[in-house]
């Protein structure tokens, strides 16, 4: 499961670069159709293995170029909320002070576990108020002083560069 995992990271990383450097989608589209090949091999793998069936035969998606754009969430800063209780908002009406936290939407699910068990709009207010921090410094005491996250688990570790990117 941690080769398919690691697969699906690849492939995401692949997809980003492709968005941001549209001039080279040449050169990614055939390691981005190798990576979905690999999936698709390595699931029915793990399908056959948990179920115990045969093989089928089924037809692989290829991917094209209007394939849709992953999607990204972007968090601005909002004005005026406490290190020590943030305000649970969403952040969608707030007018930035600077360029939004973006996150794929892997990162989300998985930092939405991490800093909220999973509650959407709980996660949005923490994220709002980690995009007001003045550097990375200051996020990262948040997280492990306030939200008694321990830098060393590899997610918080994660988390932590994201917002070092943004903020510093």
């Amino acid at each position: 499961m941690q080769k398919f995992k690691d697969t699906i990271y690849e492939l995401e990383g692949l997809v980003e670069l492709s968005e941001q450097r549209p001039e080279k989608f040449r050169d990614f589209k055939h390691l981005i159709q190798a990576r979905l090949d690999s999936l698709n091999r390595q699931w029915k793998t793990l399908s056959e293995a948990e179920s115990g069936s045969e093989p089928e035969t089924k037809p692989t998606v290829a991917v094209t170029e209007s394939e849709p754009e992953p999607e990204v969430i972007e968090y601005a800063p909002r004005p005026e909320t406490s290190v020590i209780e943030p305000d649970l908002a969403p952040a969608a009406a707030v007018v930035p002070s600077r360029p939004a936290i973006s996150l794929c939407v892997n990162d989300r699910f998985r930092f939405t576990r991490l800093l909220a068990g999973g509650d959407k709009n709980k996660f949005d207010g923490i994220m709002a108020h980690l995009a007001e921090m003045p550097d990375g410094e200051a996020a990262q005491e948040y997280l492990v002083d306030s939200l008694n996250l321990d830098p060393s688990d590899p997610d918080v570790a994660d988390l932590i560069e994201v917002l070092n990117q943004y903020l510093n």
